[in-house]
């Protein structure tokens, strides 16, 4: 050191600095976050389980022939919590199926309000289909869940959260609601010898807002006035013949047997906001898919950008969905065109779009939390799914050929926004990201094979691959349930 002169000793040291710097600011974030990755696997598990922190599942109802009510599938409880046994691995319930009805057509509103603030009655009935659900009583909730208490006392270690509605805004359940359930599930489990477990639900985007939920009800009434209009203005075609006649009624036949359920949900979900402060976890979902084809979003990020005043949504604004979608080269009529160059503009567009949906809810969420006496806990949802990447025609329905190839690569890259959002935040979503979802699966909605992140290697090796297990057992052979 005594042959240096000051100034090379300045220079060193200042590199020393500058490197200290940069570990500090770009390789701890991700080794400092306790990361907590899993699957939204809706119906069974699969040896995923050995690979991830978490999973979550569905349950649902049997029919109780003794004594003639709905019960929980216990047998499907013990099945899944017995296979998980060996892992490093915990399981979500989501009990929303077997503590909700579907809400009677007679309490429903068959009412809208046009643009004018009229009120307008809906042609169509309120179909059996419709998604509106309510939370049973409390003696229906106990008498259903009959003997779970007494199997998660067993399973006790591997139990995660109880989540009680799977987006119960958007399916009528209210804040209140939510509550009533949270707090009779608790002194029910509590009273046959089970406490301490975490309560929890998962939103539609931002709808614990009240000003963004009225904003998504006016686009859904906004729907239901075009279909009505469209009615209206094509009746005299039911006393007619011919090919225009033909179309019509089959037009109508779509709308009575299988139509959106927007239509249903239009001036019937719960719109009042509020996070219910009984629960423990919470999160709320915003997938691509839902935000480029769900017409209630059209003009989402521009409100965003003009009511939130987001940043990340300046670019959006005055801009609709639709228009959006003719930037994207998988969303075109004929073959799909491969160059390199239109994957690069959609990763683009696709990455602003996830910048811009991630930060206006996260913005909706902030200011919901904020009115809470205690602080919940917070998880983050991503998408693993093949829903929003598909090839598309212009009006939005599925190809019949598929780029998988390229599809997988779309997927990844989603799947890669959301771990990176993560990462950055995981201090904020301290309950862990969770995929949606992990099984490939028929939508029977729309009669189309769905690839979830099961049929796409280079996507579950990302996931597996950014995982923190303490064990990590191999994965064995095991059949799905």
């Amino acid at each position: 050191m005594k042959y240096l002169n000051k100034y090379t000793v300045v220079v060193i040291f200042s590199l020393i600095i500058v490197s200290m710097l940069f570990f500090t600011i770009y390789t701890p974030i991700e080794e400092n976050c306790n990361k907590k990755i899993g699957f939204f696997s809706p119906n069974y598990l699969d040896s995923f389980v050995s690979q991830v922190n978490f999973s979550m599942i569905n349950l649902y109802p049997v029919h109780d022939k003794k004594k003639g009510s709905l019960r929980i599938n216990l047998d499907s409880v013990k099945k899944i919590f017995d296979y998980v046994g060996n892992y490093n691995h915990r399981v979500h319930l989501n009990l929303g199926s077997v503590i909700t009805d579907l809400k009677e057509p007679e309490a429903m509103n068959t009412y809208y309000e046009n643009d004018q603030g009229t009120k307008l009655t809906k042609v169509f009935n309120i179909a059996s289909s419709h998604k509106i659900r309510k939370i049973v009583s409390h003696e229906e909730i106990e008498l259903r869940l009959s003997g779970l208490p007494e199997m998660l006392k067993i399973y006790y270690g591997k139990v995660g959260t109880i989540f009680i509605a799977d987006e119960p805004f958007l399916n009528g359940i209210s804040n209140n609601e939510i509550n009533r359930a949270v707090r009779t599930i608790r002194k029910f489990f509590k009273k046959n010898g089970v406490d301490g477990l975490k309560f929890g639900t998962i939103f539609a985007a931002g709808l614990f807002d009240s000003d963004f939920a009225t904003h998504i009800n006016r686009q859904m009434m906004k729907y239901v006035e075009n279909i009505d209009k469209y009615y209206k203005e094509h009746k005299s075609l039911l006393s007619q013949t011919g090919i225009k006649a033909q179309g019509f009624k089959k037009w109508i036949d779509i709308m009575n047997n299988s139509r959106l359920t927007t239509y249903d949900s239009a001036n019937n979900f719960y719109t009042e906001g509020g996070i219910p402060t009984e629960l423990d976890v919470v999160s709320f979902d915003s997938y691509l898919s839902t935000m480029l084809f769900d017409r209630i979003h059209e003009h989402t990020l521009h409100y965003f950008s003009v009511s939130l005043g987001c940043e990340s949504c300046r670019q959006f604004e005055n801009i609709t969905l639709s228009e959006l979608r003719k930037k994207l080269s998988f969303i075109q009529d004929g073959p799909m065109n491969l160059k390199k160059d239109n994957y690069e503009n959609d990763k683009a567009l696709l990455d602003a779009i996830f910048e811009c949906r991630m930060a206006g809810n996260r913005i909706l969420l902030e200011r919901a939390l904020q009115a809470l006496p205690k602080q919940p806990r917070l998880m983050l949802i991503g998408e693993s799914s093949a829903n929003g990447v598909l090839e598309f025609d212009s009006e939005g329905r599925i190809e019949p050929e598929q780029p998988w190839p390229l599809v997988e690569k779309c997927i990844l890259d989603e799947v890669k926004r959301s771990y990176q959002y993560y990462i950055e935040s995981c201090g904020w979503f301290n309950e862990g990201l969770m995929y949606f979802l992990y099984p490939d699966s028929l939508d029977v909605s729309i009669n189309q094979f769905i690839r979830g992140a099961e049929g796409a290697k280079s996507v579950t090796d990302f996931i597996y691959s950014h995982v923190n297990m303490k064990e990590k057992p191999l994965a064995q052979p095991h059949n799905a349930l």
